[in-house]
Order: structure tokens, then sequence, then C-alpha cells
């Protein structure tokens, strides 16, 4: 035998030897006799799942389960443990078989036919639904979500955390409600708005008691003292609102006017909570590893609510929630490309504990009840198991989008304990509270957050509606050395009071390098730290903020009192702010909540311009000159127009004149900003 056909034999066997295994799924499958060839597939992915899981492992050739297009519907959660692991090397992939046109839709609801109009009121059609329907919040017509039925937002008089006062008249039938066990009381706060139910309500003193408690002081200092009722059937009286009576199993709807024959729509109620649920056992090293979902939709999962409604459901970011449609606990090497998560009633994703090296990409997060995607435990300090902690994950060229359906505080991204994510070119938007949370720990505790990275991100429309306050489209919490907010673009931040900011330091932030970011058009501060040590700020534009007139272009709320770990909040505070851009239209470029408020922060070579005002823009109120003299800040700084190119169109390049760059400013380049289609 010549070397040379030696050779093509060992490439051969090598070939064979790697030789993919291919399991078929399809709709028009079936489980008890195909064999999960393309000539007979399989009905079910858990099916295919099964067959995969019984392969030897550690697995010595690629694994496929190839899913034809259609709809595969799910009555729980797909759950992965670590005996579905793929190997290095061979990872085990669900996608799309990309030898057939179509979509693969998971989807997690029941399809309501059967509608007839009311015989009590014919522009209210129903359906009666099995018995064994699990209870829904949610409801869909063609994709598109409906509403509960609900009041009118209304002020009330007086709360404590127990109850609420109401005005008269603003109680449906006086308080006779049907089905009171499952009415639902919205009562806004200032971050969050909390979903309550009621014990009782007092038809004499118009006072509702409540079932879970409320922070009442949030809701009547910063939330307006608004409240509304939801899930009653006194408010179904608007176009589009749909009421479940879990009594009768009758589900009421009021139709668009476009929607005249309901039974040739695609009308869905979600019923699991979750759509993928995948647990190892870090603690004693053992993940769910390799597995890679790919072209797939996963749609339509229910609402969480039993576990906060027994203690609480206005927690922040709405941490309260246990699981989200795609759950990871324990798992490695994962990820999904090219996915869909849709139409689902808390978060998107959560990776949770025990996490590593997952990558989301290319995918488009929207229709949420509550935020995007969740990454690490609602946990603070240092967690010492490094077993269990979230490392090295990656979220890039994502669309996050339209969050807050149910619960209105969820994040875009919420990032808790982490370490090492990775979250670059992403589209997040329009969420009624923060764009991206990074960090978990109040106060300047140590804690096992660190090196994250927030890169050309665009993240717009947030606070949107103006229904909450207290957010900013990148938040942040706590000691995180190492972590990098760069290149991003914020813009168009809005909120019910105060606190619409685009880059905010919260609580405790330390060690943080916020660079290269361009923020515009938001209601409030541009750049707002509560108090924190050794922030950089540095060669960012703030543009056209504080347009609602909140505070200032810029602004610190240091507090007095000692500075230590005990009583966080005294003057200690600092951050070096330099070579910036600062522009507004109008109003105080610095603002501060003390006379401390800029004590021990380093301003210098920043370029301040106030259209209006020009040369008479206020600095903690008083002139450029004075304050440079008093404070002995920005010695370098100018007070000059920057010369952007067009920013009446939210053009902020800069001329080549532009005085800012004298100063040290390096211009920032944009174009990869967001997703990159090309990927």
């Amino acid at each position: 035998m010549t070397v040379r056909k030696r050779s093509l034999l060992l490439w051969l066997l090598a070939v064979i030897a790697a030789a993919a295994v291919d399991v078929h799924v399809s709709p028009d499958g079936d489980d008890a006799n195909g064999d999960g060839s393309l000539q007979a597939p399989f009905a079910t992915i858990q099916r295919a799942q099964a067959v995969v899981r019984s392969l030897a492992r550690p697995l010595t050739e690629p694994v496929a389960v190839l899913i034809a297009p259609g709809e595969y519907r799910l009555a729980a959660a797909l759950e992965f443990g670590v005996e579905d692991s793929g190997s290095d090397g061979f990872p085990v992939v669900y996608r799309r078989d990309p030898d057939q046109a179509g979509e693969v839709r998971v989807l997690g609801a029941a399809r309501v036919t059967g509608w007839a109009p009311s015989q009590d009121d014919p522009t209210v059609w129903q359906a009666k639904l099995p018995a064994n329907t699990t209870y829904f919040r949610q409801m869909f017509v063609n994709g598109a979500r409906r509403v509960m039925a609900r009041t009118d937002t209304m002020e009330y008089r007086s709360c404590s955390d127990n109850y609420v006062q109401t005005r008269m008249g603003d109680i449906p039938k006086g308080g006779d409600l049907h089905n009171l066990d499952d009415v639902e009381l919205v009562l806004y706060e200032s971050w969050t708005a909390g979903v309550h139910r009621i014990s009782s309500i007092d038809q004499w003193n118009w006072t509702i008691a409540l079932a879970n408690p409320f922070s009442c002081s949030y809701g009547t200092s910063s939330g307006g003292k608004r409240f509304y009722f939801q899930n009653l059937l006194e408010a179904l009286d608007a176009e589009g609102e749909f009421y479940y009576d879990r009594a009768t199993n009758v589900l009421s709807y009021i139709p668009l006017p476009s929607e005249t024959d309901l039974d040739s729509l695609d009308v869905e109620v979600p019923q699991p909570l979750s759509l993928l649920h995948a647990v190892g056992d870090p603690t004693n090293n053992r993940f769910v590893m390799n597995v890679q979902f790919q072209d797939i939709a996963f749609e339509y999962a229910e609402v969480e609510t039993e576990p906060c409604f027994a203690s609480y459901c206005n927690g922040q970011s709405a941490t309260f929630l246990t699981t989200a449609a795609i759950h990871l606990f324990g798992c490695k090497d994962w990820s999904f490309s090219h996915v869909e998560i849709a139409h689902v009633g808390g978060y998107g994703v959560w990776l949770e504990k025990g996490v590593f090296n997952t990558l989301i990409e290319k995918s488009q997060i929207h229709d949420l009840g509550a935020g995007g995607v969740r990454v690490g435990p609602a946990q603070g300090g240092v967690e010492s198991n490094t077993l269990l902690r979230v490392v090295n994950n990656t979220i890039t060229d994502c669309i996050i989008e339209y969050g807050g359906n149910y619960y209105q505080m969820g994040a875009g991204v919420l990032a808790q304990q982490v370490q090492s994510l990775n979250l670059q070119h992403n589209d997040i938007h329009y969420f009624y509270y923060t764009g991206v949370s990074v960090g978990w720990t109040w106060g300047y505790a140590d804690t096992s957050v660190s090196d994250n990275l927030v890169a050309y991100n665009l993240i717009h429309h947030i606070g949107y509606g103006g229904l909450l306050s207290d957010m900013g489209c990148v938040y942040t919490l706590g000691h995180q050395p190492g972590t990098k907010i760069i290149n991003n673009i914020c813009h168009d931040v809005d909120s019910y009071g105060y606190g619409a900011w685009g880059l905010y330091t919260d609580e405790g932030s330390r060690d943080i390098e916020l660079r290269d970011n361009v923020v515009y058009n938001v209601k409030c501060a541009g750049f707002h730290q509560h108090y924190g040590t050794d922030n950089i700020i540095t060669n960012n534009i703030f543009a056209d903020a504080n347009t609602g007139g909140c505070d200032a272009a810029v602004r610190s709320s240091q507090w007095s009192g000692t500075c230590d770990q005990a009583n966080p909040t005294g003057c200690c505070s600092s951050f070096k702010f330099t070579t910036n851009i600062v522009y507004a239209e109008s109003g105080p470029m610095l603002y501060q909540t003390m006379d401390t408020g800029f004590v021990n922060m380093t301003l210098d070579y920043n370029t301040y311009w106030n259209v209006k005002s020009e040369t008479q823009a206020d600095f903690l109120g008083t002139s450029f000159t004075k304050y440079q003299s008093k404070f002995g800040k920005d010695q370098h700084s100018l007070l000059s127009d920057p010369q952007f190119v067009n920013p009446l169109n939210n053009d902020y390049s800069l001329q080549p004149t532009s005085p800012a760059l004298a100063l040290g400013f390096q211009p920032i380049d944009t174009s990869q900003v967001g997703p990159r289609l090309t990927v």
C-alpha cells in the first residue's frame, strides 16, 4: 500500500469514526413506532431527548436532534439533567433541521377555540376551557398580547404597609367584587409596581386590606399614590381586555374591531411557568454540559405569582421570581444561537447559579412579563463556593425588547452576582425600568462581582411611559473591580418623577470604568453617582441631559455621616470625571444633594456647554469661573461649544475644530454599537 493510499484510508476511517448521530423529530412523527430516522421521526423533543440520554458517555461522535418545522406543545418544561450532557468536542445540538424550510416553535400554551357571544353582552365573547386548565394571567391573539381586565389608574388617599384607603367611588361595585380572591391591586412605589392580593374590602371606609405587604413610604413619597385594579370581571369594558373565571372555566374577551371570527385566529393562553429547565449538581461538581440550541422559537410561558403572593411582589427588578422561561442551574458550556424567546410571564432567560461559559447570541428576546435576561442569583456579598459562581457567560448580538408587561420593574438585563459577564452588541429597549443592571450589594461590603464588560450596546427608551422612577440605561451596585461600561449608546430615558438617569452608579459602586459612552435625551442627569468610590468616568458624551429639569447634567448624591462598612454613606465617596463633554439645552450643569457632594471628586479637562445660558451656566449655584475658584475643580476644563456636527439630529460626532479635542477628548466610534447584522 502506498503512503498516499494509506493516508487516504486513515482519513476515511477518521471520518467514519466521527460520523454524527442524528435523531429526527417532526410534528408528523410517532413516538411509539418511530425510530428517530428521517423516514420515521419521533413526534416530540422529549422522545428524542430520551434516545440521546441513552447513549454511552463520554460521547465520541457529534449528536444532533434535528427538528422539522412546526409546532411542539409543552404541558410542562423540557427538563435537562446531568445525564443529558454532551462531551468536550461533541456537544448535543437541538436545532431546526437545516434541510427543511420553516420555523420550529416550542409552545407552552393551549389554543382556545369554541368562541361565542355572551348571552348577557354580545360585545363580549366567551369560550369554555377544559377543567384541567392551569390558571393564567396572559392571553395572546395571533401573537399579540392582550390586557387583563383593569380599571384606570387612580390616586388613593392614604396607606400603611397593609392597607390602602381609596377615595369614594374608586372601588368598583362598592367592593362587592366577583371572585375577590383573584382580584389584584397594583400599587406603584418608586422603582417598582407591586402586585397585591386583597384580603378584604371595607365598603364603608373605602379601605382595602392587603394580603401581601406594600412599602407605603415609597408609594406616597415618590410613587404618586397611584394604583389600579386588574383581573376583575367588573372592569371588563374595553376592546382587547380579557377575564378568566376559574370557578366556571369561562374565558371572556372583548375583541378588537378586526377580530370578527375568533375561531379563525390563533388565541393562546400560557400554561407552564418555564419551557426549558436544566438542573445540575454544581456543589458536587456535576454539571449539565455541552448542550446547544439553534434556530428554535420558545414561546408562551405563564406568570409566576404564588411565591411572591405568599411574601411580597414588589422587589427591585422582580428578583422574587424563582424561575424563567429558560432556566439554567449548574450548567457549563451551553449555547443558544438564533433562538427566539417570546410571550413569557417573567424573565426570558435566567442563568442562576453555577453557570459557566454559556453563550446567548444572535437571538430575539421580547414581549416579556418581567425582564429579558437574568444572570446570577439575587445574592449579595461573597459566594465562597466557586462552583456556585456565575462566570464567563456571554450575551451578544441580541435584541431584547418590550418588557415589564406584568411585573413592570423587570430589567432588560439583570446581572446580579456575576463575574466576567460579556454583554456586547445588543439592542435593549422599551422597558419600564432599567436597561442593564450589574451588581447586587448595597454598600461597601466585599462581593464576588468583578470583571464584567458592558460594551457596544444600544440601550434606549428606558423608563418607557414614565411609570417608574430611579433607574438608568446602565445601573450598578457594589464593589466590582475590573468592570467596564464602554462604547454604549444610551438615549431616551424617562420616569414618573425623579431618577431618569443615563449612567447610574448606585450605592457602594466601586472600581468601575465608564468610558466612551454616548448618552443623550435623558430626563434627568446624564451621569449620577449615589455613593461609591474610585469610579472612573472618562471620554463620554452627556448631551441633552436633564431635559425634564430634575437635577442637572451631572449629579452627585453623596450623603453626610461617617464612611465605613457599617454606615457607608459619608463623604468618602469619590470618582474621577475627566475628558468628558457635557452639553445641555438649559438648567444646571452640576448638582449635589449636599455641600460635600463633590468634595472628593476629581473633575478636569472636561468641555461644558449650556445652549441657552452659554457663559452664564450654573455650576453648583455659581458661574463657571467662580466654581473653579471656589471648589478647585475643572481647572483645565472649558465652558465652550463642543461643536457637534448635528446635535438636532442626534449626531454627536465632532467637527475638526472642536475645543474638546485640544483637551484630549478622543472621538467615539459608534459604528459598531448594537447587533452586528453580518455575524
